[in-house]
């Protein structure tokens, strides 16, 4: 890794199939059809909308979910997150990638 790239470019977020979990288990069924992996690749996508609807509902598109669909499974993933430690170690593993550390921030 040159200079550059270690001092100017931020960290590769890891990539799902790079984190290591049992993705079988129940807290990993879909929501209103939509998967852990898809929640997580429309979520990147729409972290620049500011929460605008209409392109929030474009990025689930894209990746061939329907609007309502995104906005339960949304809904369901997110509480399913903040209930289940598997999938919030897997969700902040991919956002903060290598600044993860496992350990609640006491800011």
């Amino acid at each position: 890794m040159g200079w550059f790239t270690r001092y100017f470019l931020p960290p590769r977020r890891p990539r799902l199939k790079d984190i290591k979990t049992d993705w079988n288990g129940p807290e990993f069924e879909p929501i209103a059809g939509v998967t852990f992996q898809q929640f997580v690749e429309i979520s990147q996508g729409i972290q620049g909308a500011g929460g605008n609807a209409a392109a929030m509902d474009a990025v689930a598109e894209q990746h061939g979910v329907s609007a309502a669909a995104w906005r339960q499974a949304f809904v369901g993933w997110e509480q399913r997150i903040t209930t289940t430690p598997s999938l919030g170690i897997a969700m902040s593993k991919i956002y903060l990638g290598p600044d993860y550390t496992g350990r609640a921030h006491r800011g």
